[in-house]
């Protein structure tokens, strides 16, 4: 498994570097490449559940950082602003989720050498792990503070009140969230191998120690800390908790996840061969997936990671995020459609607001694909697994306002043949006012056939009860509804010259597009295309984009699938190193962000693109489209209660159903 890893140091990549090589288990979100950063220099813990609203947006609120650490040499804080290192190199290892660093500061010839590292329990999501440790390579006199970085009260007074801090064994925070119900629970405690002891003179959450270090002698602290928004695990319950895997120790703590990591790749992990830059780029990618795997069925999963940036609930997450977990992971992707289930009344909500009845998913854009989306999900999950209780669980009602809301959106011409869709934008909001558009049409013809579908599969165990609700609720009329807009909504489909029009009258503009949202269909609905149609469509729009990343993999996808493995090569080298930081890429300095959209894009490219996969419910199948930088391929897919393995060549595509899950 790769290691990623970048030397140097560049003040203003700080931001890159910290969202880059977040931490996260769904529910914390660790960055920051240095103990000594606070939330100024974009170094945050955040907590999945807790949040904060500004005019700008939706952010994950940041708690405050128990593994804040300050080294004060000669009145000099050991931080980059005020000192640049001498040396600076972080490593991630992908296979353990351990993230380490070393840093050097020189000091009138004295080297001060700062190692770290840390990781987050992958299992009891809690709980979080350090270790730090110092050595000079002369005698010197250094203070040294760890503890909770506690700056953010006054910044963050507005989101805190009624915080009490409690320093009697361990150290232990505890705060209402300002127009929540809920509260935040914090316990750090420590071990060291050195006796020096606290010579705090304020109560400020921290321990402060004045050393006198000897050459060359390694001071350590091993650090454990527990985080909580919930009641039952509260201040006692993380003590308790952290004092038996303090008793345990550091070293058990990291090889107990070491072991659970070890489960999370098994299904997830694609070996890629003879291409070892592209592998690890791979791996970062669905690393970043993994950890950001939702925690419950209330969990909100942001484009961007458990990092600073605003939340993004964009097209993204059900266009390809879900489609991950719904390849590797049940579990999550069953967690992603009742976080939408459990959020019906909002999305009623949503639909009020623009004069609609029926449920609107959407971003803060009003984007309307996302909707049908979520049904294509659905459905796909509901096939796949026949996991009905879905449907029982508010499933049902949540397909039925979905598509109530697309049957007051779309209206009857004039000549009452068929029924557009007006006034819309484009998948990524970029192009508006905007009629008919090509995705989002078959987007709501397949919503309304897949509501139908599932209402009926509901009527198999429940029928008189199902027939009952529909009526009581006046679905039974909407349905009828439904199935007539199916059969009459007006379709873009391929003229004279194959082409599908992205939108009504783009033909005679022919305006450049960051995204070409239409080859999507290729991607989500293979087999109502001829292939012919999907190489001219390719074609054509590839003359008319100047991509974006996630347009650069929609069309490497629509490249690789026809043939053009080569012009589907130069767009995957274009976004595959976008997320990482590391030395092997030439292009850290395009995007400071994480990107779990596109992360997922990577993914999608490997699996729908090289490796040809096709779904039909219970049906696999695999085609070899193979660059001629890759030799093979091989991966697992989870489908019903089986795993497939799909192992690809450049010239044989092989699926053995015997391999354990």
């Amino acid at each position: 498994m790769a290691i990623i890893q970048y030397k140097g140091f560049v003040l203003d990549q700080l931001e890159s570097l910290n969202n880059k090589y977040v931490l996260a288990n769904g529910y914390l979100g660790l960055t920051g490449v240095m103990d000594e950063l606070k939330q100024e220099d974009v170094a945050h813990l955040k907590v999945n559940g807790l949040y904060r609203t500004e005019r700008s947006g939706k952010s994950y609120l940041s708690v405050f950082n128990p593994f804040y650490t300050e080294i004060i040499v000669k009145g000099v804080s050991l931080h980059p602003k005020n000192i640049l290192p001498k040396l600076h190199e972080q490593k991630l290892d992908l296979e353990t989720g351990l993230f380490s660093r070393k840093t050097v500061y020189n000091i009138n010839d004295v080297d001060i050498v700062i190692n770290s590292e840390r990781f987050l329990d992958q299992r009891h999501r809690s709980f979080l792990f350090s270790k730090y440790s110092i050595y000079t390579t002369q005698p010197i006199v250094l203070e040294l503070a760890h503890g909770f970085d506690m700056d953010v009260i006054e910044d963050y007074k507005e989101y805190y009140r009624d915080i009490v801090v409690d320093e009697k064994a361990e150290i232990a925070l505890s705060a209402k969230i300002v127009d929540s119900d809920k509260n935040l629970y914090a316990v750090y405690t420590f071990e060291k191998n050195f006796k020096n002891k606290d010579r705090s003179k304020k109560h400020d959450a921290k321990e402060h120690y004045i050393i006198k270090t000897e050459a060359d002698k390694e001071y350590v602290i091993y650090k454990y800390a527990g985080i909580s928004s919930v009641e039952r695990k509260n201040v006692d319950y993380l003590k308790k908790a952290l004092n038996k895997l303090k008793k345990d120790g550091y070293d058990v703590a990291l090889e107990n996840n070491k072991i659970h990591w070890a489960k999370l790749w098994k299904v997830s992990h694609i070996d890629i061969f003879s291409n070892d830059l592209v592998d690890r780029f791979t791996e970062f990618n669905q690393f970043q997936l993994i950890s950001h795997r939702p925690t419950d069925d209330e969990t909100l999963i942001s484009r961007y990671g458990l990092t600073d940036k605003k939340i993004d609930d964009s097209f993204t997450k059900e266009m390809y995020i879900f489609r991950f977990f719904l390849n590797t992971d049940y579990k999550s992707a069953r967690r992603m459609l009742m976080y939408r289930v459990n959020t019906l009344l909002e999305a009623k909500a949503n639909a009020r607001k623009i004069g609609k009845n029926g449920a609107l998913y959407t971003d803060s854009h009003n984007n309307l694909y996302i909707n049908a989306l979520i049904a294509y999900n659905f459905v796909d999950y509901v096939e796949r697994t026949m996991d009905k209780t879905v449907l029982d669980n508010g499933g049902l009602e949540m397909l039925l306002e979905i598509s109530k809301f697309y049957l007051d959106y779309i209206s009857l011409n004039a000549k009452k043949t068929n029924y557009q869709v007006l006034n819309v934008k484009t998948l990524d909001n970029v192009i508006d006012e905007i009629d008919n558009s090509a995705l989002l049409n078959y987007l709501i013809r397949d919503c309304f056939g897949k509501t139908a579908n599932m209402v009926a599969l509901s009527k198999v165990d429940k029928r008189k009860e199902v027939e009952k609700y529909l009526f009581e609720n006046r679905y039974d009329k909407m349905i009828e509804h439904m199935r007539e807009a199916r059969r009459k909504i007006y379709l873009q489909q391929p003229n004279v010259t194959k082409l599908i029009q992205i939108y009504d009258k783009y033909f005679k503009n022919e305006e450049r597009l960051a995204f070409p949202d239409v080859l999507n269909l290729f991607f989500l609905f293979p087999n109502d295309f001829k292939e012919a149609d999907k190489e001219i469509n390719y074609l054509y729009y590839r003359k008319f984009s100047r991509p974006n990343p996630l347009g650069a993999f929609i069309l490497s996808f629509a490249a690789i699938t026809q043939g053009y493995d080569k012009e589907a090569n130069r767009y995957f080298k274009t976004y595959i190193p976008l997320n990482l930081h590391d030395n092997a890429s030439k292009i850290n300095h395009l995007q400071d962000y994480l990107d779990l959209g596109l992360s997922a894009a990577v993914y999608h490219y490997l699996v729908y693109g090289m490796a040809g996969l096709k779904h039909d419910k219970y049906l696999l199948m695999a085609d070899a489209f193979m660059p001629m930088d890759v030799r093979r391929l091989e991966f697992k897919v989870r489908i019903a209660q089986n795993v497939a393995f799909v192992k690809i060549k450049r010239n044989s595509a092989m699926i053995d159903w015997n391999e354990n899950n």
